[in-house]
């Protein structure tokens, strides 16, 4: 979903009477994986064509990488020299990004139950998001959640009607792009479309 306009993109689920009125971007600044990793200009660049979006808060939670040892795969089974047995590992470099899940869960709910919205819409297939939905309809707030994957999440399905799910398919990935350049009323360049994400 890179160079994505999410407002394009909601707008394109949303009927006739209701208005987008604000968008909270969840993200992380991204590090660097090694001398000459262009991802985080690239992802600068991006937040320059987000902020030209009005109502738009980027809310940042932090990256994080660490190395660390995990089982290879296909699982293999070493002998050691003692006799016992051990799973072979490999040293790998875990990323992740941490607190967006948490802020995503806490806005929702502080904002349903201040009554911010008529409808939230979540982008996202997060099961770990299922108990802050449940809060927000039990307070009787509509939401609706949009999946960027081709399977809904069980415990989404299990729980809550089809009504409140869409499937974002290719169709409105690209009707939702920024333009290659953004400019303002002066002509003057504010963002360009990184050239690997062409």
């Amino acid at each position: 979903m890179r160079w994505l306009d999410p407002q394009k993109l909601v707008k394109q689920f949303l009927r006739g009477d209701y208005d987008l009125e604000q968008i909270n971007f969840y993200t992380t600044d991204i590090n660097a994986l090694y001398p000459g990793d262009k991802s985080p200009a690239r992802q600068r660049e991006y937040y320059k064509a987000l902020m030209t979006i009005d109502g738009i808060n980027i809310i940042k939670g932090r990256f994080s990488k660490n190395p660390t040892s995990m089982p290879a795969y296909p699982i293999t089974c070493i002998q050691n020299a003692d006799g016992t047995t051990s799973i072979k590992k490999l040293n790998v470099l875990k990323t992740e990004e941490k607190r967006s899940d948490v802020n995503i869960a806490a806005h929702l709910v502080r904002d349903a139950c201040l009554n911010q919205f008529d409808m939230a819409v979540l982008v996202s297939n997060d099961s770990d998001l299922l108990e802050p939905l449940r809060i927000t309809h039990s307070l009787g707030r509509k939401f609706l959640i949009l999946s960027p994957f081709e399977k809904y999440c069980y415990d989404f399905v299990s729980e809550f009607s089809a009504q409140c799910m869409r499937k974002i398919q290719e169709n409105h990935i690209i009707a939702a792009q920024f333009p290659d350049e953004i400019r303002d009323v002066t002509n003057t360049l504010i963002a360009k479309r990184p050239a690997k994400w062409s």
